[in-house]
C-alpha cells in the first residue's frame, strides 16, 4: 500500500473516570490512532503496560493491572484497570489530614509497548499524547459562584413540567473551591445515574461547596479548624435564587440530604426555613443546633443516621436531637448501625453516609430513598 501524503502516526490515550465507593477512580483508558494499526488483533493485556503516578502512588511510578482490552476497530481500543474495591492508586484525590481537606492529584501516565506499532503503511509509532482525563459524572454538573461560595448544578436530561430538587451538604473534607465534594465517594453520582434519575421523577441535584467549613469552631484529634462565618443565610438565598430562576423545580418536593458537618448544616437549612423543604436525610451531624432552633422542627420529615461506634461525631448529637423532637414531631425517623461494611469491605464506623448512597436504611420494608420519594409538601 502506498501512502500519497506523510502524516505523523501518533496516539491519543484519553484518561476515564468512574466514582465508586472510596469516590472517583482512573478506570479504563482510550486508545485512539491517528492512522489505522497493521495488526490491532494482536493486541492482549501483555502488549502494553500503563503505568500512573500520582500523590497517592508517593509520586512515583506504578504500573497498573490491565484487566482486559476492547477493540473497537483497526485505530480505537479501551483499556479496562483492573483494581480491588479498596486500590487508591488510581484516586483522582488525597485527604490531606493537616488540612482536614480533600486535594485534587496530579496524574501522570507513561505507557509503553512491548514492541513497535506499525501502521497500515508500515509506519511505526511516533508519539504518545496523554488527553486530559474525562470526568463521565462530575463533568455532567455545571459549575457557578454565589456571593462567596461555588456550586455544582446538575439540570435533569428529561424535560418535564415539574423536577425536584436534591440539595446535598458535603462533609468537613470536601470544602474549598476544587470539586472535591462531586468525585469524594458516591454521594452527587448516585444520584445522576439514569435509574435513580427516573425513580425520583428527574430531579435538579444542587451541591455547595463550602470555601473552608460549614461551622465556625470545631475540634478533631485535638486540633482546632475555624470555619470563616455562618453560611446558612448565604445557603438560603442561593437556593431561593435557583427556584427563581428555575420555575419548572416542584416547590413541594425540595429535600435535604447533609452529611457530618453537613448533617449540622442540613439541620440549619431546615431549622431557617422549615417551609422550603419537604423532608431532609441527615447523617451524623457534627453539631447540634440549639433547643430554639431545634423547635422550629415540629412539623419537618427527617430520617436520622448514625453509627453507634462513630468516633469523629458522638452518636449522642443524634440521640439528643432525636429525644428533644421525640414529643414534637412525629414525623421523626432514626436507624442506627453498628459495623459500616459495604462488599466485605470494613469502613471507618463515621461513615455511616456510604450507607445511604447504597439506599441501604429500611424502617418497616420502606427504604431511605422509597421514603424520600414519598415526602411531598
Amino acid at each position: 500500500m502506498v501512502r500519497k501524503n506523510l502524516l505523523n502516526f501518533y496516539c491519543e490515550c484519553l484518561p476515564i473516570t468512574k466514582i465508586d465507593i472510596l469516590g472517583e477512580r482512573i478506570t479504563q483508558l482510550i486508545l485512539s490512532f491517528s492512522i489505522p494499526i497493521s495488526e490491532i488483533s494482536s493486541f492482549n493485556v501483555d502488549t502494553i503496560s500503563v503505568f500512573l503516578s500520582s500523590e497517592n502512588t508517593n509520586n512515583q511510578w506504578q504500573k497498573l493491572a490491565i484487566g482486559h482490552i476492547e477493540q473497537h476497530n483497526s485505530s480505537r481500543l479501551t483499556l479496562f484497570i483492573e483494581q480491588t474495591l479498596d486500590c487508591i492508586i488510581t484516586k483522582t484525590l488525597k485527604f490531606d489530614r493537616v488540612r482536614l481537606r480533600q486535594q485534587r492529584c496530579h496524574i501522570q501516565f507513561k505507557i509503553e509497548f512491548n514492541h513497535q506499532i506499525k501502521d497500515i503503511y508500515h509506519q511505526v509509532l511516533d508519539d504518545i499524547k496523554i488527553l486530559p482525563i474525562q470526568h463521565l459524572e462530575s463533568d455532567k454538573f455545571n459549575f457557578y459562584s454565589f456571593k462567596n461560595i461555588h456550586y455544582n448544578l446538575y439540570t435533569p436530561q428529561e424535560n418535564s413540567t415539574c423536577h425536584p430538587l436534591i440539595i446535598y451538604l458535603h462533609g468537613a473534607g470536601e470544602g474549598g473551591d476544587n470539586q472535591s465534594h462531586l468525585i469524594a465517594d458516591r454521594a452527587i453520582a448516585i444520584f445522576i445515574e439514569p435509574a435513580l434519575q427516573r425513580f425520583f421523577d428527574y430531579p435538579f441535584i444542587l451541591a455547595p461547596q463550602c470555601p473552608d467549613f460549614w461551622l465556625q469552631e470545631f475540634k478533631v484529634n485535638n486540633v482546632t479548624y475555624l470555619g470563616s462565618q455562618d453560611y446558612t443565610k448565604t445557603l438560603i438565598q442561593l437556593i431561593e435564587n435557583i427556584l427563581l430562576q428555575y420555575s419548572h423545580i416542584d416547590r413541594n418536593r425540595i429535600y435535604i440530604i447533609g452529611v457530618s458537618m453537613g448533617g449540622y448544616q442540613g439541620l440549619r437549612l431546615l431549622t431557617d426555613g422549615p417551609a422550603l423543604f419537604s423532608a431532609g436525610i441527615i447523617a451524623c451531624p457534627a453539631q447540634i443546633p440549639s433547643d430554639d432552633l431545634l423547635d422550629k422542627l415540629n412539623n419537618t420529615p427527617i430520617w436520622f443516621l448514625h453509627s453507634l461506634k462513630d468516633q469523629i461525631v458522638p452518636i449522642e448529637n443524634s440521640e439528643y436531637i432525636i429525644n428533644y423532637l421525640h414529643n414534637k414531631n412525629p414525623k421523626i425517623k432514626y436507624q442506627f448501625f453498628s459495623d459500616i461494611t459495604i462488599q466485605d469491605i470494613h469502613f471507618d464506623p463515621h461513615c455511616v453516609f456510604l450507607y445511604l448512597y447504597e439506599n441501604i436504611p429500611n424502617i418497616d420494608g420502606i427504604s431511605i430513598f422509597q421514603w424520600l420519594k414519598q415526602q411531598i409538601g
